[in-house]
């Protein structure tokens, strides 16, 4: 009896295997046809297959990917993002963390995608698949610092016409005018007898009115275009700065030459590079602050009036502004005026006044990096300071062309940036071109929908996935069979 109850028991192990090897199976065959009706286009069926396996195993992370993927290149952003939020943590490969970027941005939420790319950045920044994150973290990037700008001047706005509807609502009442007196011309005067050549003369001439004092008006009541005192309460909850927080604008110039009009952002851009390697300090990303200024009407001209820093950097919820002027010496000769301006109370920290030779430039690039981490009181590490004192570049002509690339890109102009930051790479293979190079997307890749870019993360996941296994390094992490 125990010997059949035993075999029994053994069948049973047997069938219920089998069971299971036919239900894996099953899933293995129907992830092949979802993953074939995916690459084909028919995203009806993919979504019908997945979604078949998600009924037997509702924890297939696959599936999961499969659905997200697909519901991506269909354009429906937060379907999307609610399957690959769930695959993604689940298995957070490179695949999916790129796919879950794109489905952020497709559903609008750019900020959020570029946190989940900076995320894969972190651990992968020389692949292919870093390479298509890169470009598509400038994308998204240009788009939210233009969403904020513009968000921030309406915050700003309505801000502002509140405090004035307060001011006139305290203002003292103003007495109404007094009426206007009514003037009545004085009656003509009666005829003399005169002689005859007298009264013709008469009739010739005009009447003369009788003069009366005139009536003085009030002066009309002048309307206020700004509030007296802005409420601070209110202006700190809607724009609250952080004090560790630093925006740095780009130079505005004066009597720079057509051959240094790029100049301004360059150096900025590279200052910005710099200072973000010190620990304890945020810095505000250039383009965020380019669009700002746009939306200001300072884009090319940068912060003139350092009376206009608060203001910038209260919008940027940056405690501290660096602002300047870039002054044109002669050909060969660079002269900066740099200010560092607290948000808060709008005082000035610090300015600087750096002079140099064009052919020296690096070096009055870190001398300005140095003075603004002194008027910040930032105390580095060797290690901080020996990172920071190494020079991007020594190429002034290479610097140009970087500038020139930046401005392009600014302009929507992405396949002139290209050419800009692709001539500055010849020039100077080392500078900081090689990196722009790699992050500035082409023209048709800035209006390529997710479908496309979705197709172009799956190559670029065959093709990493081939390098690592040439390589001995296994599958590379580009994740997700489907």
């Amino acid at each position: 009896m125990n010997s059949f109850q035993f075999s029994m028991r053994g069948w049973l192990l047997v069938l219920l295997a089998a069971v299971f090897i036919l239900a894996g199976c099953g899933s293995v065959a129907l992830q092949v046809k979802a993953n074939s009706a995916l690459q084909d286009k028919r995203y009806g069926d993919a979504l019908a297959a997945y979604q078949e396996i998600l009924k037997t195993d509702p924890a297939n992370v696959e599936a999961l990917k499969g659905i997200g993927e697909t519901y991506l290149r269909m354009r429906k952003g937060p379907e999307a993002v609610a399957a690959l939020e769930k695959a993604y943590k689940a298995d957070p490969d490179q695949r999916t963390t790129l796919n879950l970027g794109l489905a952020y941005a497709e559903a609008g939420d750019h900020g959020k995608a570029i946190s989940t790319w900076d995320v894969l950045l972190s651990r992968d920044s020389d692949s292919n698949f870093a390479n298509l994150v890169r470009k598509q973290r400038t994308l998204s990037l240009y788009k939210d610092a233009a969403r904020q700008a513009k968000n921030a001047l309406a915050q700003e706005q309505a801000l502002i016409s509140s405090a004035m509807v307060a001011d006139r609502q305290n203002a003292p009442a103003v007495s109404a005018p007094a009426p206007q007196e009514t003037v009545q011309e004085a009656p003509p005067p009666k005829p003399s007898k005169k002689t005859r050549r007298s009264r013709v003369s008469r009739k010739t001439k005009k009447p003369v009115k009788a003069k009366t004092p005139a009536v003085k008006q009030p002066a009309p009541v002048q309307a206020k275009a700004m509030p007296k005192v802005m409420p601070k309460e209110k202006l700190d909850r809607i724009f609250p700065v952080n004090d560790n927080t630093l925006a740095v604008s780009p130079f505005g110039e004066k009597g720079n030459t057509e051959k240094t009009q790029h100049l301004r952002k360059a150096l900025a851009a590279m200052i910005i590079t710099d200072l973000s390697k010190a620990k304890g300090i945020q810095v505000v990303e250039r383009v965020r602050m380019q669009k700002l200024l746009d939306e200001l009407k300072l884009g090319q001209s940068g912060i003139v009036d350092p009376a206009t820093s608060p203001r910038v950097g209260r919008l940027l919820g940056a405690g501290k502004i660096v602002s300047g002027s870039m002054l044109g010496s002669g050909s060969d000769d660079l002269h900066v005026l740099r200010i560092l301006t607290s948000v808060a109370s709008g005082k000035d920290l610090g300015d600087q006044d750096a002079r140099g030779k064009t052919d020296e430039f690096f070096k009055m690039q870190k001398a300005i990096v140095f003075g603004i981490l002194k008027d910040l009181g930032i105390k580095l590490t060797p290690a901080e300071e020996g990172l920071i004192n190494r020079y991007a570049t020594r190429s002034f002509n290479g610097l140009l062309l970087y500038g020139e690339g930046l401005d392009w890109q600014d302009q929507g102009e992405w396949d002139k940036a290209l050419d800009a930051f692709m001539r500055c790479v010849n020039v100077d293979p080392t500078g900081p071109c090689g990196a722009a190079l790699a992050s500035s997307p082409s023209s048709g890749e800035a209006v390529a929908g997710p479908e496309s870019v979705a197709a172009a993360v799956a190559e670029a996941a065959v093709s990493d996935t081939a390098a690592a296994a040439a390589a001995g390094g296994g599958g590379g992490g580009g994740g997700g069979g489907h």
